[in-house]
């Protein structure tokens, strides 16, 4: 059984941690939007009063949505942003891997 020097295992627990938090980031992002959506105003119908009838589109109209809906988008958008941030991490890892590696 080889053992990868101590370089090249840091670089691997960082993209293995990065999947990680990306992963429970998007599930984040999934479970806030089904949240903020589910959280719209009063008399607002799902599929009729939606901007072209697609319920998503209320999550970019803050108008739609009640106060709880729109902490619940707050929430999604915070964890879109870390979702980005660990698949750059990620890209960044495998770059400097690679040109470790070379």
């Amino acid at each position: 059984m080889s053992t990868l020097p101590w370089h090249q295992a840091i670089l691997v627990a960082v993209i293995i941690i990065a999947l990680a938090i990306g992963f429970v980031a998007w599930l984040r992002v999934l479970f806030f939007q089904w949240k903020t959506i589910s959280n719209r105003r009063e008399g607002v119908r799902l599929f009729r009063d939606a901007p072209l009838r697609n319920p998503a589109n209320i999550l970019f109209r803050g108008e739609l949505l009640t106060e709880k809906g729109l902490a619940y988008r707050r929430k999604m958008v915070q964890s879109l942003v870390l979702f980005f941030i660990a698949g750059f991490a990620v890209a960044l890892v495998f770059g400097l891997a690679w040109l470790a590696l070379r």
